[in-house]
């Protein structure tokens, strides 16, 4: 793997954790292609893309729960 290739490739990645709809786009788009690197990259993309959108909810429920918690705390049993 080429040094722009390797650069691109982590750039690519990032991008699909970060965006995780662009990421499983790009990621569907690549094992489409014929190079095996291509659909590695792609199989890596798609997997980056639905950790982000699992963790995004995760943390979006923890965060509710942490301020239901807080501001009505009093309306939960201890």
């Amino acid at each position: 793997m080429a040094t722009e290739s390797k650069g691109r490739a982590v750039l690519t990645y990032a991008a699909s954790f970060l965006f995780p709809f662009f990421g499983i786009a790009y990621g569907l788009l690549e094992t489409c292609k014929v190079e095996p690197e291509k659909k590695r990259r792609g199989k890596i993309c798609v997997a980056l893309g639905i950790t982000g959108i699992v963790l995004a909810c995760v943390g979006a429920v923890a965060w509710l729960a942490l301020g239901l918690k807080a501001g009505f705390g009093f309306l939960l049993p201890e």
